[in-house]
């Protein structure tokens, strides 16, 4: 595997929005050093021209906030959400945001949905990072609008705060 498909996989696994920007500069900057046969020809609020053999591909990008929704939650656990910041490359989008999570006193486990701001074919890549210590699992499923999260903590009635959540998605 080169250098710049490292780069590449390594934006699913960010932590958090800061580390999500810093990854992607090395990326861009890679790219920019192709050349006129392959590098940046330039970057735009909304646009990334990239120089190719046939001429110049514009590849869209959206970098902005979103508020989610919640629907659909399980086991009567109390889940909460932050604004989500996400990224949409192309064929490709990328959304962080931060959960709080309270399981049932009778249950370790909570499925739910969150809105997304996009239309999706699938999950590539999820990962969390898990400050408070007591998630055992977190799995998804996303297609059409929203994707669907299942948090398995260790303990019944677990109190999971500020559990961080990066998924990468392909765009439909």
């Amino acid at each position: 595997m080169d250098s710049t498909q490292v780069l590449i996989n390594s934006l699913g696994s960010a932590n958090s929005i800061e580390e999500l920007r810093n990854r992607l500069i090395p990326l861009l900057t890679v790219v920019a050093q192709e050349g006129p046969s392959g590098g940046l020809s330039s970057i735009e609020s909304t646009t990334l021209d990239v120089s190719i053999a046939d001429g110049v591909a514009t590849v869209n990008v959206i970098n902005d906030l979103y508020t989610p929704t919640i629907s659909n939650i399980t086991f009567d656990a109390t889940v909460s959400i932050s604004d989500c910041f996400y990224v949409e490359l192309g064929k490709w989008a990328n959304m962080s945001f931060v959960l709080d999570v309270q399981m049932d006193l009778a249950s370790s486990n909570t499925t739910f949905d969150v809105s997304l701001p996009f239309t999706t074919s699938g999950v590539s890549i999820l990962t969390f990072g898990n400050q408070s210590g007591i998630v055992d699992n977190i799995l998804s499923t996303a297609t059409g609008a929203s994707v669907g999260l299942n948090v398995q903590s260790l303990n019944a009635g677990d109190n999971i705060e500020k559990l961080e959540v990066s998924i990468n998605f392909f765009l439909a």
